[in-house]
């Protein structure tokens, strides 16, 4: 459970496989988030700010299909660095898409 605004971590440690964390929306339908790297090693983790005040899920799968292992997983409050990150990451990714728009414009005319 979480609340609105409410700025966390979301990670799998000491995983002996390749993680990948998927976060759901209070009815479990929609993907609000995922990711497959952004811990170290074969480790996931994913720091949003929470869009509502609610009970989530946390999915933990493989990256790569059949494999399994052991994890832990952890929720806490994500550290000023991590969300200095994870906007940079999001800004990062918003330039990408827009960069790809444009071509896409400019091919098409």
């Amino acid at each position: 459970e979480g609340e609105a605004g409410e700025q966390i971590a979301i990670e799998t440690v000491n995983a002996n496989f390749d993680t990948y964390l998927i976060l759901r929306d209070r009815e479990g339908n929609e993907e609000i988030a995922k990711n497959n790297d952004g811990g170290e090693g074969k480790n996931a983790k994913i720091v949003i700010t929470l869009p509502a005040t609610g009970t989530y899920q946390v999915l933990v799968t493989s990256f790569e299909s059949g494999e399994t292992g052991t994890y832990q997983l952890r929720w806490r409050e994500a550290t000023a660095d991590e969300r200095k990150l994870a906007e940079a990451t999001r800004l990062n990714q918003q330039a990408i898409e827009l960069y790809h728009k444009e071509n896409m414009k400019k091919l098409s005319r």
